[in-house]
């Protein structure tokens, strides 16, 4: 059960997490209970917005409120005293009727006890409202009690009818304009705005009132009042009562607007009606989204995490049912021709299943294109990957350092933020340049032997790099993340760690995520809930700038048509969710932008052809998609051994850019080709025989920015066109390191011993032969040319600077033209980091958790 705890305004609570039942709301039951929420969530007040020593700073003062003439500087309303200062003057008035007695004497403190009791009612509420403490609200509950019985019991013996106090459903029912108009207004006019404190003050006065009542009713005989020279309209007590047609006025007013609240939060549909209120909200719980709102909930910040998919059972050895990914397809190339030579391309047919292949598709069947899934469910696509944990190159995060001129992006600050994530289960304590007590499980295996075609295989890749064959079972225990200041030019054979727990079952940001609700900090996630767009308000505040107030989203199972379960029928029901600080993106590369053009912000003609208002014209939401190019060279061998080599390989190229390798080889007796759909039909799609051997290459540093995400419509159940227009710049450059790596390999295959070589070379097939430095000239250039393929999406929301039109963000994430917005995922990097983004998303998701906690307490514009 998730529970929402108050703690917003950016003081760490000096008392510690609040423990009042009274802010507590389960919110599985807000959709039962619209009246308990808007009566017990949070009072409408901001908390611990001035001082760690109060939470809520008018709720506390209007308990002991003073009038104009009892302390020197009137707060809140000038002429208005309240329970204590009530309290008091009420003895000290009751007291002059017998001046000559002590003030509390035995004899005459009996009348003076309600007064007593108003005063503790004061002192307890107060204690409450600043500390919000379960002790203190039994406190102020328990005094509640005993200044009120007298009241009631002379209610009920007189047949009086109630002046109901409903100021706090005022406040409640309307917190949202009431929070927006107090921004606006500003302090310290915006106090005035605080009901809840009203509500203080005129009950005190009520209790008073009736104490005077009380009182005066006691007096039996008027002879005796006029022995001791009083009169029942000039007794001391009678100075603090209001003329009687404003109080009527006011219990007429009260009664109606109770009425019309009570009926409307009863009888309003909750879908339509309420909107909920967070610190701040964000959208996607991925490797960027989801240990960010973590971090911030345990910060005590209030924060909503929405994710349009469940909350699925992760599995282990990077098995995940298909349930859990939305199922995108792209295209390589604007050249139809071009990307009709991919070997798996997908086709649609009329009954709505899949078939996989290039050549003659069935007559009824439509192409999708290549398939593209990604993660779908809480924890994103680090509950789908392949869970390889590889940092990427100094080089690029002082890239950012050089583009944006932030030094806080430099590969030595960028190293520290993943020793504070990480969790490492594979070397000793203290290991330089890694982290022992972090969330981020990494792990490494450790095999005591390798076995064939595995073992012979690593065994000519080491040769080739000129080191020993006899030590590659050392060499695939190596760390690859060590702080070495060669470590990006040095090539090799490695370990490859992967974001797994110690018995290597699969970690993903999924735990992390569920960690921080079972620990009962202020996190609340909503699952089957599609983001469709952000909300702006109209606030000066921050100038000419749109501020983000909150979100509009679907709920509902399966509403985007990427899901493979989604019913055309359904959908969803609107809600929306406003942020009292920040909204956040972290939809991933392909929907971060989607959701930015669909609230308004992308390239303005891309918005005007959909019909949507532009916010911000922003050229670069959706441009510069990269990813990293993947191929496998392929082999078959002649044992039929299934041994895994382990580890991976580092290459620098002769076409490496920035002077450091560039390519990562990976293999086994398998071949990854991309992806298809698991389910589809096509069953002559051709099967690889027993002894196929790959060695897949993921090309690092691409060269290529010309990738797109673009709208197809304005219905956000839409999935966006995906084109990543492999090679359509730096040619040279990418496509020169690939064909060097297919050259190498085929050498290494020639160099296979026995039993498991020699190795018949399969793919790339060069029909005239390979030359003597295993190059195959333009075949293997159409080969990769038709055959690329990567599963690494970045850079749509890029950061950069203020003389870069196409730069999306600022580098705190900040989303340009406008405030309270920001994105933090991985379509945030200007350029792809590394062989596997996967990592250094979870550090970006750190370095904004630092970021958004250093801005929480500045002007949020």
């Amino acid at each position: 059960m998730n529970f929402y705890l108050a703690s917003e305004g950016g003081y760490k609570p000096a008392w510690g997490p609040p423990t009042s039942t009274l802010k507590y709301v389960v919110q599985n039951s807000r959709n039962f209970l619209p009246l308990l929420i808007y009566i017990f969530d949070s009072f409408c007040e901001v908390d611990y917005e001035f001082t760690p020593y109060i939470a809520e700073l008018f709720n506390t003062l209007t308990n002991i409120a003073y009038s104009k003439s009892s302390l020197p500087i009137p707060i809140l309303h000038p002429i208005t005293p309240h329970q204590v200062i009530l309290g008091i003057r009420g003895i000290l008035n009751h007291h002059a009727l017998i001046p000559t007695a002590s003030l509390f004497n035995l004899k005459t403190i009996g009348p003076k006890l309600p007064y007593l009791a108003l005063i503790n009612l004061g002192l307890a509420s107060s204690l409450f409202h600043s500390s919000l403490k379960y002790g203190t609200q039994m406190c102020d509950e328990f005094s509640m009690l005993i200044a009120t019985f007298i009241v009631f019991y002379r209610l009920l013996s007189f047949s009086q009818s109630t002046f109901s106090p409903r100021f706090l459903l005022v406040d409640m029912s309307a917190c949202n304009t009431l929070r927006s108009l107090r921004e606006q207004i500003g302090m310290p006019w915006a106090a005035l705005l605080e009901m809840h404190g009203y509500w203080h003050i005129l009950t005190g006065i009520g209790v008073y009132i009736f104490m005077v009542l009380v009182e005066c009713l006691a007096v039996e005989r008027k002879s005796d009042i006029a022995a001791d020279g009083l009169r029942v309209s000039t007794h001391p007590t009678f100075k603090m009562s209001p003329p009687n047609p404003l109080l009527s006025a006011l219990g007429k007013i009260s009664h109606l607007l109770s009425l019309t609240l009570f009926l409307t939060s009863i009888f309003t549909s909750p879908a339509s009606a309420a909107t909920d209120t967070y610190d701040y909200i964000v959208i996607g719980s991925g490797p960027g989204g989801g240990p960010l709102a973590s971090n911030l909930a345990r910060a005590n910040y209030t924060v909503l995490l929405l994710d349009a998919g469940d909350q699925s059972v992760q599995g282990t050895d990077g098995q995940y049912p298909p349930s859990i990914t939305w199922d995108f397809f792209v295209k390589h190339y604007e050249d139809k021709e071009r990307t009709m030579k991919f070997s798996h391309l997908t086709w649609r047919r009329a009954d709505g299943s899949y078939w996989v292949g290039r050549d003659n598709p069935p007559s009824d069947a439509k192409l999708l294109g290549v398939y593209y899934p990604r993660g779908a469910t809480v924890g994103g696509s680090s509950m789908i990957n392949e869970m390889c944990t590889f940092l990427p190159s100094e080089s690029d995060w002082d890239y950012i350092v050089q583009v944006t001129g932030d030094k806080s992006w430099s590969a030595a600050n960028m190293r520290k933020i993943f020793m504070q994530i990480e969790h490492n289960n594979y070397l000793p304590k203290n290991t330089s340049g890694h982290g022992f007590d972090g969330y981020f499980q990494v792990g490494l295996e450790k095999p005591n032997k390798l076995q064939n075609p595995g073992l012979q295989v690593v065994q000519a890749i080491a040769a080739s790099l000129g080191k020993d064959p006899s030590k590659v079972l050392d060499m695939v225990k190596t760390d690859p993340n060590g702080d070495d200041p060669k470590r990006d030019q040095t090539e090799g054979i490695f370990g490859l760690p992967r974001h797994v727990k110690p018995n290597f079952e699969r970690f993903s940001a999924r735990d992390y995520i569920v960690d921080t609700l079972n620990a009962k900090f202020p996190l609340t996630l909503q699952m089957n809930a599609l983001a469709t767009r952000v909300l702006f308000g109209n606030s000066t505040k921050c100038g000419a700038k749109p501020r983000a107030t909150g979100v509009e989203y679907l709920q509902g199972t399966s509403l985007y048509k990427g899901d493979s379960r989604y019913v055309s029928s359904n959908k969803g029901v609107l809600k929306q969710a406003i942020a009292r600080k920040e909204v956040i993106i972290s939809g991933g590369a392909f929907n971060s932008p989607q959701l930015l053009m669909l609230s308004g912000i992308g390239p303005q003609d891309q918005l005007k052809q959909f019909n949507i208002s532009v916010v911000v014209n922003s050229p670069g939401v959706g441009n510069n998609l990269m990813d990293n190019q993947e191929m496998p060279v392929v082999g078959q061998v002649t044992t039929s051994g299934s041994g895994m080599p382990g580890g991976c390989t580092m290459l620098k190229t002769k076409h490496a850019a920035y002077d450091e390798r560039d390519i990562l080889v990976f293999g086994g007796p398998f071949v990854f080709r991309g992806f298809w759909p698991a389910n589809q039909t096509n069953t002559a799609l051709p099967q690889d025989a027993i002894g196929t051997y790959g060695m897949s290459m993921v090309k690092m540093h691409p060269q290529n920015h010309l990738g797109t995400v673009k709208l197809v419509s304005s219905n956000p159940q839409d999935m966006p066109e995906i084109n990543f227009n492999h090679f359509a710049e730096g040619k040279e450059i990418d496509m020169g390191a690939m064909k060097d790596t297919i050259a190498w390999a085929r050498k290494v295959y020639g160099n296979v011993s026995t039993p498991t070589g020699p190795v018949q070379l399969l793919e790339p097939p060069c029909p005239a032969g390979v030359d003597a430095n295993g190059a195959c000239g333009k075949a293997d250039e159409d080969w990769i040319t038709a055959q690329t393929f990567g599963h690494h999406p970045t850079s749509t929301c890029a950061i950069g600077n203020d003389t870069n039109p196409n730069a999306v963000l600022d580098s705190r994430f900040r989303v340009r033209g406008v405030s309270g917005l920001r994105v933090v995922d991985a379509s945030t990097f200007p350029r792809i980091p590394g062989s596997f983004p996967v990592v250094a998303t979870f550090m970006v998701s750190q370095k904004a958790t630092n970021t958004l906690l250093e801005d929480a307490k500045l002007d949020q514009c």
